[in-house]
């Protein structure tokens, strides 16, 4: 195997689609996305984008940024204003190589023969999660330092909504019936957008701002042309979507996520505090989860963070890991 660095995203274009139509990887490793981070927030002499190739075939992609002596995958550096926008950290591979723990083992010893050869001394992985295989594999490692970082909650969408609100305890039972009960009295519906449109963009930014000080504070000029871009682009397997709940022909909630075959992604949410009595934020999630229950669709997602309303709606807890590894141990 070699390990060799790209120069040009568009070198790699073909093969990374391949291996990532053969992943369940999220849009965070597509290449639109890496490619869209590296340009606006990396300088490009500190892009690692490194292709694996066996036999002259490519059969890994990683994209790292070199950050001093250690590199970190491309989106895991906070910015702007310290703040972190990429949830899931993981490489694509293909897929008898995934299956394989040797040929898999060999991908890793070959990057880290090379990160070495660029006086490269740490390789830091954030936000693996605790059900992948690039986790699995790294917690074997002696010598990998492993810490837990943040959860992932989520729901499991193979059920019918009868069944996931039995499956709720009592109390958060009784009081989404309540919550929901209170709004089907008000002239209120879902809209789904498969396409997002800059005017539904700009409602959704808006109220994203309205929710609290805090993220009124994350979501600078900057940080909003950042979100209008990742609305745009196209992630092959992945689709950006936004979600809003209107009441009386007034948009009152919005959420912005992605969607694939099987599974809805949750990226970031916003809400009118005017209209906080009918629970418009918490609601508009339990909304497209009732869409949802019982479809193709498995896994509602949450994605980073342990916000409370998540755990009100019965979310379980996905771990998500940080890992550090000294390549000189090797």
């Amino acid at each position: 195997m070699k390990c060799i660095r790209v120069n040009h995203f568009e070198e790699i274009e073909t093969d990374w689609l391949r291996l990532f139509y053969q992943e369940t990887s999220s849009p965070f490793q597509s290449l639109s996305y890496i490619k869209l981070f590296s340009q606006n927030f990396c300088n490009w002499e500190n892009v690692y984008i490194l292709k694996i190739t066996d036999n002259k075939k490519v059969v890994a992609i990683l994209a790292l940024e070199k950050i001093a002596t250690q590199t970190i995958l491309i989106g895991m550096k906070p910015v702007l204003g310290k703040e972190e926008i990429t949830d899931y950290g993981d490489i694509i591979v293909a897929s008898d190589y995934q299956s394989n723990s040797d040929l898999y083992l060999k991908i890793w010893k070959t990057v880290f023969l090379y990160l070495k050869t660029q006086q490269i001394d740490v390789l830091q992985l954030d936000y693996l999660k605790q059900d992948s295989l690039i986790f699995n594999f790294f917690n074997k490692l002696p010598q990998a330092n492993i810490k837990e970082a943040e959860v992932a909650p989520f729901i499991n969408l193979n059920q019918s909504w009868d069944s996931y609100l039995t499956s709720l305890k009592r109390v958060e039972r009784k009081e989404l019936k309540r919550k929901i009960k209170r709004l089907e009295i008000q002239n209120f519906k879902l809209v789904e957008l498969d396409y997002v449109k800059k005017e539904d963009f700009d409602d959704f930014i808006r109220l994203h701002r309205l929710s609290d000080d805090t993220k009124e504070k994350f979501m600078s000029e900057e940080m909003a042309s950042f979100f209008w871009q990742v609305s745009q682009i196209n992630y092959s397997l992945w689709k950006a979507k936004l979600w809003f709940l209107e009441i009386d022909n007034k948009k009152v909630a919005a959420i912005m996520g992605f969607i694939s075959d099987n599974r809805l992604l949750m990226y970031n949410s916003g809400f009118d505090p005017a209209f906080s009595y009918y629970s418009v934020g918490l609601l508009s999630h339990a909304l497209i989860m009732q869409k949802y229950f019982n479809s193709k669709y498995q896994i509602y997602d949450f994605m980073r963070g342990s916000e409370r309303y998540k755990y009100d709606l019965g979310a379980k807890n996905l771990q998500l890991y940080r890992v550090n590894l000294n390549l000189n141990s090797f």
